[in-house]
């Protein structure tokens, strides 16, 4: 029997030990080829995505059907707050119209004018 002579050598490969150090022994030598391997894999399968998500944005009939049976129900149209939205708006655009002649001058940039063009605040 083949299996009671590798035993010793089956319990060696089943210790955690060993199997750290022969992951860490292949990741010191080959780490930069690993690391390459993984970026351009990533790279990949980002450009399939990219390329099935521009080029093939199409649904077919059974896909566009299973997403209005999933999303379709929970989809409400919230009429009261649209007119409360659109009210704001309108508002806000007869706001913007009005003039703005009788604001405070907080920052007092009015103040200057009374006096010459060439004189400055330290000359006063």
């Amino acid at each position: 029997m083949n299996i009671f002579k590798n035993k010793n050598k089956l319990k060696k490969i089943a210790d955690p030990r060993y199997l750290m150090g022969q992951v860490s022994h292949f990741l010191a030598h080959y780490l930069r080829l690993f690391t390459f391997v993984v970026i351009i894999a990533l790279v990949g399968y980002c450009l399939y995505i990219w390329y099935g998500t521009i080029y093939q944005p199409e649904w077919s009939d059974s896909q566009k059907q299973a997403y209005i049976m999933k999303k379709g129900p929970e989809t409400s149209f919230n009429q009261q707050g649209f007119e409360y939205d659109v009210e704001a708006a309108k508002k806000r655009a007869v706001e913007s119209q009005k003039t703005l002649d009788n604001l405070t001058d907080i920052f007092r940039l009015n103040q200057g004018q009374n006096s010459s063009p060439n004189s400055t605040p330290a000359q006063k």
